[in-house]
């Protein structure tokens, strides 16, 4: 499951990659604390500016990922999808017994 078929940042060392995540992150944190505490304006720039540099993220997550072999690769991501599925299913109960508790179902 890839974004980018080319990605510029394959081939960044561990070090670089682990400096330009920090950089990519902190501009994503930057801007959502600009969309919670501003109002969306008419162009939805804000928008724009926020998918791209959560992209931006990705790309360079994807290059991390990259660096190790597939079958570590699709091991990782079967443990990742077991354990939001096992998230998932506990959300529900937790609904459940709330529902449940405070007459909702």
């Amino acid at each position: 499951m890839k974004y980018f078929e080319q990605n510029i940042m394959n081939g960044v060392d561990m070090h670089d990659l682990h400096d330009n995540l920090h950089k990519a992150a902190g501009v994503v944190e930057s801007n959502i604390v600009f969309m919670l505490t501003h109002d969306a304006d008419e162009t939805r720039s804000a928008d724009v500016d926020m998918c791209q540099s959560a992209y931006n993220t990705i790309a360079i997550l994807e290059a991390i990922i990259a660096k190790y072999p597939e079958d570590v690769v699709e091991k990782a991501l079967a443990n990742v999808r077991s354990d939001m599925q096992k998230i998932e299913e506990r959300c529900d109960e937790l609904k459940a017994i709330f529902g449940i508790l405070f007459g909702g179902c």
